[in-house]
């Protein structure tokens, strides 16, 4: 985006500004800024998206802004501009009726090489595989699954066959036949697995199935699904954990609790509610009892695995869900989420390539 501040222009960019302002904590906003450059994340991208529908609503005279504005087209164009022009454009507006509009997320929509297909762990959030996007080539499209059941009103799946069959529909739509090439990170790589035999039992090819130290679903354990284990792996990730009496591990906070906690934290005043905390832990909880109780179906696709080697639990194989011969393993001396940190993205995007039918180094942006 151009380094100089352009003034937002018109009264739908105005308005949007000053709600980007609120939400950020920022002075100023341009037409041209990026919501992530401005220090968006993802909690915040729910608040601003909100934010926005309801004034898009009551105030510019949009009623159908919440399809218009899902969470999908910030994610996927992050500048003030892009949202007006999202506001302002009937065919965008048709185009994101359609059922899949909230599930797709395009990272990168254009380039000349066979889209990648990633699917979200068991967050649900798409936005972990920004960093892997920007080291891979600029030809390169790259679109990833959000699940449901993280905004408002949605609900999560309630089955791996109607989330498989979701996701495929929404695959679908922006690449109709084959040769597909899927990677899922952590237990969605559980749902990637069977995205792939899926297509494959429907006669479609599978070109490569990358699986980012995904667990086998006999290895996810009652406790990763529980209510409180989730509730404290969110606070340990917003850095709200805290030692309790005697240095012992702080317990879980109550959803209530989360809430204010983001409040005062990672979300710097911004209206937070319980029921937006239990959502997310509702979503999060939903995906994980899915993965766990999953029977996996052999599936012939090339498999590449990439596994942590800094972890406590085991090592996970998927090779037997394959055929002989058929299977790539890396482990990595990181931690699991290491595999998709800033650092390590260059030499994933170089993996990722050479399996993409290219040995090329990846370009930088």
């Amino acid at each position: 985006p151009p380094s100089s501040f352009v003034e937002p222009q018109g009264p739908i960019e105005q308005r949007l500004a000053t709600l980007w302002q609120q939400t950020l904590g920022v002075t100023r906003v341009g037409r041209h800024d990026s919501f992530f450059d401005l220090g968006g994340h993802s909690l915040l991208a729910i608040r601003l998206v909100q934010a926005c529908v309801r004034a898009a609503r009551e105030e510019l005279g949009f009623a159908d802004a919440e399809d218009i504005l899902p969470l999908a087209h910030l994610l996927a164009t992050p500048t003030l501009a892009a949202m007006a022009q999202r506001l302002q454009s009937d065919a965008l507006q048709a185009a994101a009726a359609a059922p899949h509009a909230r599930l797709l997320v395009p990272l990168r929509a254009g380039g000349s090489r066979p889209p990648l297909f990633c699917v979200h762990p068991q967050s649900g959030w798409a936005l972990c595989f920004s960093a892997l996007t920007q080291a891979l080539p600029t030809d390169q499209p790259v679109w990833a699954l959000q699940a449901r059941g993280l905004m408002p009103g949605e609900a999560p799946h309630d089955s791996m066959a109607s989330m498989v069959a979701d996701y495929l529909q929404a695959v679908r739509s922006v690449q109709p036949t084959g040769p597909y090439h899927l990677l899922g990170y952590s237990s969605g790589g559980i749902a990637a697995q069977a995205m792939a035999s899926a297509l494959a039992e429907a006669g479609e090819q599978v070109a490569l199935l990358a699986l980012l130290d995904s667990p086998l679903p006999a290895s996810i354990d009652a406790q990763s699904v529980d209510e409180k284990t989730l509730l404290q792996a969110a606070a340990a990730h917003f850095g709200l954990s805290a030692a309790g009496a005697k240095g012992t591990p702080a317990p879980p906070p109550t959803p209530a609790e989360l809430a204010s906690d983001l409040q005062h934290g990672a979300l710097a005043g911004q209206p937070f509610t319980e029921a937006d905390g239990m959502r997310l832990i509702r979503t999060a909880r939903a995906i994980g009892l899915l993965s766990r109780n999953h029977q996996p179906r052999l599936c012939a696709a090339p498999l590449l695995q990439l596994r942590a080697l800094r972890r406590t639990s085991v090592l996970d194989d998927w090779s037997a869900l394959t055929m002989p011969g058929r299977t790539t393993t890396h482990d990595l001396d990181v931690d699991h989420d290491g595999l998709i940190s800033t650092t390590l993205a260059p030499a994933l995007a170089s993996l990722l390539l050479h399996h993409l039918g290219t040995s090329e180094s990846p370009l930088q942006p």
